[in-house]
């Protein structure tokens, strides 16, 4: 997967995936920048700038504005080193496609980063909905799973199989055990957050062969495509990993 989209999650998620996003997106660049060849040192520099948005807990999961604003300085600093790579090493044709490709979510970082109001936003429904990403008991195996998976250190089933399992667990267990805000939060952020599978995987239909355990799942979307049937949802047999 490539550095665009490894900075598309990356900005897209300044709220609750963003921290959850992180550790998929500094790996991912890392593997793009050192694939062109080019600028070694510059390389070493964006990635240690990485580093803690990948190890450092506060940077992962931030509890407090303290924490926010920690993780604005740092992915700033981060994107400023990846922006003079590309510059330095892409053609003006690659170049052009970075851009495109982040340009809308550039504005949803700003948000998260200056908009006090945005910011109490994402903390009323951090504490649930971390959970949810990262317990054991949740969806914390998926998420491992994905990020595994981006990362290339696992082997699995394909990046839509991978990311239709997750989105689904978040929103279900999210249902199950937070708020209605939160619900309706969460789905929201994912789709900001990871709307760049819906390219990559828009012809994807899972199959129990390439996508073990996905029917729990369909059941899963066929019940809340159900409840929302009134709001003109497309049937869950056209987007089983379209979203």
């Amino acid at each position: 997967m490539s550095l665009f989209v490894k900075l598309a999650i990356m900005k897209r998620s300044y709220t609750i995936i963003l921290m959850a996003s992180l550790s998929l997106i500094t790996t991912e660049a890392a593997h793009m920048i050192y694939a062109q060849n080019c600028g070694k040192e510059e390389y070493n520099r964006c990635i240690a700038l990485a580093d803690p948005l990948v190890k450092d807990p506060h940077f992962i999961y931030p509890g407090n504005l303290k924490d926010i604003d920690n993780i604005c300085r740092t992915w700033t600093l981060f994107v400023d080193c990846t922006k003079r790579y590309t510059e330095h090493c892409f053609e003006e044709s690659k170049r052009k496609v970075f851009n495109k490709a982040v340009e809308n979510s550039i504005e949803l970082v700003h948000q998260m980063c200056t908009s006090p109001q945005y910011q109490t936003e994402y903390l009323k429904h951090a504490s649930c909905l971390r959970t949810t990403l990262f317990d054991d008991s949740r969806c914390g195996k998926h998420y491992r799973s994905l990020a595994g998976f981006i990362s290339n250190e696992t082997s699995g089933p394909s990046i839509c199989c991978t990311h239709h399992r997750f989105r689904e667990c978040v929103l279900d267990q999210t249902r199950r055990t937070c708020n209605q805000d939160d619900d309706s939060f969460t789905q929201q952020l994912l789709d900001k957050a990871f709307g760049f599978f819906r390219n990559q995987c828009i012809d994807y239909v899972p199959n129990q062969d390439e996508c073990p355990g996905y029917e729990y799942y369909n059941v899963m979307t066929t019940n809340r495509w159900q409840d929302d049937k009134g709001k003109g949802s497309p049937s869950p047999s056209q987007w089983p990993c379209k979203i």
